[in-house]
């Protein structure tokens, strides 16, 4: 009796030897391991798992463990339950399975404390620009606003939307700019304190933000400017209108003791006529010359100011 005790005492308990649900052999496995519940699945979907009838009846009990399928359909599998529903049983997992359990598969719960985020679990709808969330959701409107909600599974899956507003009676979240698959009762979502700095698109809400700033900006400038003298006015005389002149030799010498010839065309004129009073110097290159009320009679004044060994000045002149 003590050698076939020494021998079952020393038998290594393996998965293969000692698998039956509640033999001795997987408690002490299990134990070993530390777990918080294990059984046999009756049923599961590619983003969760209909644990045993026996099950806990309170909701999220199991929320933020893991869970592992160490035999049956989909052995091998680890997912982190993101919700967990006491009436149904159904455990969501973080998302989709590689190969859905079914009825044959084997689960263990084990404790862990995953990253932490503001919600995540199944949503209960979806639309073109929303998801709803779960039921236990924060009912503090507001609360999820300028957080990125992730679909990790189910409809919609792999898209990142940053939200715009929340409402907490209906649970609904609005994003900006639009899903391109919408989400659905199917769909396993979690939210992620990233903030406006991770911002994924301009929605149509933010252009319009900028374009209210811009037209501010705008309106500012111009009751800035409108302040401003009224320009040079047409009809009206300009006296001591002033041109600098520089030799050609270079382009840089100042022009002094020379003779300038002025010539005026009004709106467009292709011909210059020759301005009615004399071109007369100041110093250092600077002449001066008054500019009639006629010639200035016009919406576009253009003057020509020329001497031999000088470069040619042309300067137009948009009258108000």
């Amino acid at each position: 009796v003590e050698e076939i005790a020494d021998q079952v005492w020393d038998e290594i308990l393996t998965g293969a030897t000692h698998n039956i649900a509640t033999s001795a052999g997987r408690r002490l496995r299990e134990l070993g391991a530390y777990h918080i519940t294990s059984g046999t699945a009756q049923a599961g979907t590619i983003y969760g798992i209909t644990l045993a009838a026996g099950e806990s009846a309170t909701d999220h009990i199991f929320n933020r463990n893991l869970l592992v399928i160490p035999a049956g359909t989909g052995a091998g599998q680890t997912r982190t339950i993101v919700d967990y529903n006491g009436t149904s049983k159904i455990a969501v997992v973080d998302r989709d399975w590689w190969i859905t359990p079914d009825a044959t598969s084997e689960y263990t719960i084990i404790p862990d404390d995953t990253p932490l985020v503001a919600d995540h679990g199944l949503a209960q709808a979806g639309g073109n620009s929303t998801i709803t969330l779960r039921a236990s959701a924060s009912s503090i409107s507001s609360t999820y606003s300028d957080l990125i909600v992730f679909i990790m599974a189910g409809t919609g899956r792999g898209q990142a939307k940053l939200i715009g507003s929340y409402v907490g009676s209906t649970k609904v979240a609005t994003i900006h700019g639009t899903w391109t698959t919408n989400p659905d009762a199917t769909s396993v979502y979690c939210m992620i304190a990233s903030g406006l700095g991770h911002t994924v698109d301009f929605a149509s809400e933010a252009l319009a933000k900028i374009n209210t700033e811009c037209t501010d900006a705008t309106s500012d400038i111009k009751a800035k400017t409108d302040a401003l003298p009224s320009g040079i006015t047409k009809n009206v005389a300009l006296p001591d209108f002033q041109v600098y002149m520089v030799l050609s030799s270079d382009h840089v010498t100042e022009a002094t003791g020379k003779t300038i010839t002025g010539a005026i065309s009004k709106d467009g004129g292709v011909s210059f006529a020759a301005l009615t009073n004399a071109v007369s110097e100041m110093a250092s290159g600077m002449y001066k010359v008054d500019i009639t009320q006629a010639e200035m009679n016009a919406d576009v004044v253009t003057l020509k100011f020329v001497e031999t060994d000088c470069d040619q000045r042309i300067i137009t002149i948009y009258t108000s």
